[in-house]
């Protein structure tokens, strides 16, 4: 009697063991599908948030230099969306608070226009969307074996045991508690630099497709490519710790319906003016999902409009 309970025991050991090996997998081909579905929403309403705090080493900085540091103390970015691709309709909240100066807008688009708020007057930019395909772009034809290569690195990173873990979970929303899947991404430090130190490396290798990016965003030339790669490269090598941490929370329906990323810098022995430390948090809400959306555009008065053109030039008045 004793050894058949022994070797039930250890079958029920082994059966637990079978499972847990192939969590990893398993946990890893979930979290996939619910990003490839979660991309794939037709219609719905969306929140993002990105927030980034930097602490600078001020000892020894003149008043001027410290008070231009704090414009640079917290950046953010905030979007509210409610969206319906179907009807090619959509109302964006827009809220980007830089060098100390928020900016709340509202963009709002229908079929093959874009109706953007300026914030500092009650006029809007009226975008014709066809002229923005057929405006000159950059060349892409040379990003795309840099998108792969991006690619099979994050996989391979993901891939590797214990990086991405799910487990079944409760989430408290408006509504009450939802039963939830609790997927964790987080990589080890060294894991995180050496994946850091590929992609400089990809990115010096498609330097040729890289260049006309910047070319496109920098029309006064001023940049320099391998300078800028240098400069990134240089920056997290000072970095002593470096952190990353993404939790997302996944629906029975598989959607991503909150989904957070922090990654943490930390330079222990910054110059005067360097960086301290560097918090950046990306926190993504969805819900709605494939529901049908009630999205009234308003009705725009012709006085009320102005060009790209017009624009600039207010834009210019205010500088």
């Amino acid at each position: 009697m004793k050894n058949k309970r022994t070797m039930k025991l250890l079958v029920i050991v082994l059966i637990l063991m079978m499972l847990l090996s192939g969590c990893s997998t398993n946990a890893l081909m979930d979290y996939n599908n619910a990003v490839q579905k979660t991309e794939n929403i037709t219609r719905g309403k969306m929140s993002l948030s990105i927030k980034v705090d930097n602490s600078f080493n001020t000892v020894g900085l003149t008043e001027e230099a410290i008070n231009n540091l704090k414009n640079f103390e917290k950046i953010e970015m905030s979007l509210l969306s409610r969206f319906d691709n179907n009807q090619a309709k959509s109302i964006n909240d827009v809220y980007l608070n830089l060098t100390g100066m928020g900016i709340d807008s509202m963009i709002y688009s229908m079929e093959d226009y874009a109706y953007i708020k300026i914030p500092m007057v009650n006029e809007y930019i009226e975008i014709d969307l066809n002229d923005l395909e057929m405006a000159p772009a950059i060349d892409t034809t040379g990003t795309e074996s840099l998108v792969r290569r991006v690619i099979k690195e994050w996989t391979e990173l993901l891939e590797t045991e214990n990086v991405v873990k799910g487990e079944k979970s409760i989430m408290t929303t408006e509504d009450g508690e939802v039963k939830v899947t609790r997927f964790t991404v987080k990589p080890t430090e060294d894991q995180l630099r050496l994946f850091i130190k590929k992609i400089i490396a990809i990115a010096r290798s498609e330097k040729d497709a890289l260049e006309k990016f910047i070319q496109f965003a920098n029309t006064d030339g001023g940049l320099d490519f391998d300078a800028l790669v240098d400069v990134v490269e240089q920056d997290i090598e000072e970095m002593e710790k470096i952190t990353f941490n993404s939790i997302a929370f996944i629906d029975i329906d598989g959607y991503i319906v909150n989904e957070s990323i922090e990654i943490h810098f930390e330079n222990y022995d910054s110059k005067p003016g360097q960086v301290n430390k560097r918090t950046v948090v990306i926190s993504q809400e969805n819900w709605d999902n494939e529901m049908e959306q009630n999205i009234a555009i308003p009705d725009f008065a012709p006085e009320d409009l102005i060009d790209m053109n017009e624009a600039e030039g207010l834009f210019n008045d205010f500088r």
